[in-house]
């Protein structure tokens, strides 16, 4: 990384809020609950709920069958999915390849989640990892023969 004059860069929100406090407003603190607050008021979030299911671009969707704990929550996290083909059946030879992201911050799970099939598309993804609260997604990576179809379930995860 490359300096100026011996001065450090700064992001563009550390900035706004050297801006806010020159100009005699000050921002105010960040709390552990700031990320929770903020996605959960998020209308392009659909709430979590059992049994709910999400669809890839190419057809394919997963179905969550169950979930422990029942809401998904920080830490360690596992569930039973079910991935459905675009002719909407089960999908037998499906493999499956499990991944936790947090968009905003661009920051994942140090390691990919363990994912055991149990037949007849089912399987169950043992640890789903989300560490801290914020907005993360669950990306699921569904291979059938060539069709490769990339699925997010979208989360909220609560300080």
């Amino acid at each position: 990384m490359r300096f100026n004059g011996g001065m450090l860069p700064l992001r563009s929100s550390t900035l706004a809020a050297l801006a806010l406090v020159a100009c005699g407003e000050v921002p105010p603190p960040l709390s552990s609950g700031a990320s929770e607050v903020a996605c959960m008021r998020d209308a392009r979030l659909t709430p979590y709920s059992p049994g709910m299911q999400v669809w890839g671009e190419a057809g394919f969707s997963v179905h969550v069958v169950e979930s422990t704990p029942a809401v998904p929550a920080r830490f360690d996290n596992r569930l039973v999915v079910e991935v459905i083909g675009p002719d909407g059946a089960p999908s037998a030879d499906a493999l499956l390849a499990v991944t936790t992201h947090m968009p905003l911050a661009g920051l994942g799970a140090d390691e990919p989640a363990t994912v055991t099939p149990e037949g007849a598309g089912r399987f169950v993804v043992d640890p789903v990892r989300m560490p801290m609260p914020g907005l993360w997604e669950i990306r699921f990576l569904v291979t059938q023969g060539a069709a490769r179809d990339l699925v997010a379930l979208p989360l909220c995860i609560p300080g």
